[in-house]
């Protein structure tokens, strides 16, 4: 169904306290915050993830971001990167023969106690990670960011705009261009 103009006015001050919400989360997290999306990213995918970490580690110094994929590695994405090292690629090679198969490694394997998670550009925790159960067992914080319609697994705070054209265009409208350095800039776009 089409969205009325009264639910899109909401869409600004929505945003307004999803950003809010995810600043407390941030500083409230004692480890590592894990930005992810969904499996076999895509452009929407990798940049707001890209932006979304560049962004937060502008305005918390302090705190230790790490973007992980749970997928195979995308060389396609390398041009983005400010260095090597900035996204990690979940290991995902399988032993290969029956006696060498492994369990395939997944953002779970990279997530401890006091982590928080934001996920980006899908709604659902089994979008992330194999082992969605896992996750949701693990009690971290969790914040969903995405534009596709519909409900969105549980997570502490999550904001989804379906009227979007991308993740990339609602984390712009977000921030504002105050906060969007070039580079933030031209992943967004």
């Amino acid at each position: 169904a089409p969205t009325s103009s009264v639910e899109k006015s909401a869409f600004p001050k929505m945003r307004e306290a999803f950003r809010d919400d995810v600043s407390e989360m941030v500083r409230g997290t004692s480890g590592q915050i894990i930005i992810t999306s969904h499996m076999m990213p895509d452009d929407d995918a990798t940049c707001s993830a890209l932006a979304q970490k560049r962004i937060l580690q502008s305005l918390y110094p302090d705190k230790k971001f790490k973007i992980v994929f749970s997928e195979r590695k995308i060389d396609a994405w390398d041009d983005l990167l400010q260095d090597p090292s900035e996204i990690v690629w979940a290991k995902s090679e399988l032993g290969k023969t029956a006696e060498d198969k492994v369990r395939q490694e997944d953002i779970i394997d990279y997530i401890k106690g006091g982590d928080a998670l934001i996920g980006l550009d899908q709604g659902k925790f089994s979008s992330f990670t194999r082992f969605e159960n896992q996750l949701k067992e693990m009690g971290i914080k969790t914040a969903i960011l995405d534009h596709h319609q519909g409900d969105p697994s549980v997570a502490t705070t999550s904001y989804v705009e379906p009227e979007a054209t991308s993740t990339c265009e609602i984390i712009a409208k977000m921030y504002g261009p105050e906060n969007l350095s070039p580079d933030v800039a031209e992943l967004l776009l």
